[in-house]
């Protein structure tokens, strides 16, 4: 019993090192930006610079990595809710093209799934 829950524990950990370090990936301006986008998600999210670090480095708490999938479907949702302005531009332009549309339908299924991860 107490294996599997540090196997569990240890995949999660596994899990949200990866989730912070695309994070990071993604506000970096260029190579030793790291430290300024860890202190860009400590300002957005609230995860602080040495919750992360320790996430990275070491082990973080499950508080931590649990802020880190939280911060991190956060993300992505937002990144969907642009990609449907530019769909919605997209079928504006198209003219009502087909492919447009289900593009938007599956976008906005997309989205409702993340929120629903957010809010479980």
């Amino acid at each position: 019993m107490r294996k599997k829950h540090w196997a569990n524990m240890t995949a999660s950990v596994q899990e949200a090192k990866v989730y912070l370090r695309e994070m990071i990936q993604r506000r970096s301006r260029g190579p030793g930006d790291r430290e300024n986008s860890m202190r860009g998600i400590e300002q957005e999210f609230g995860i602080g610079y040495w919750q992360q670090w320790q996430l990275l480095y070491r082990q973080g708490s499950r508080e931590t990595i649990e802020r880190v999938r939280q911060a991190y479907l956060m993300q992505l949702a937002k990144s969907v809710r642009r990609d449907m302005a530019r769909l919605e531009i997209q079928a504006a332009k198209s003219n009502g093209n087909s492919d447009v549309a289900s593009l938007a339908a599956e976008a906005q299924d997309l989205l409702e799934r993340i929120k629903a991860q957010v809010e479980a």
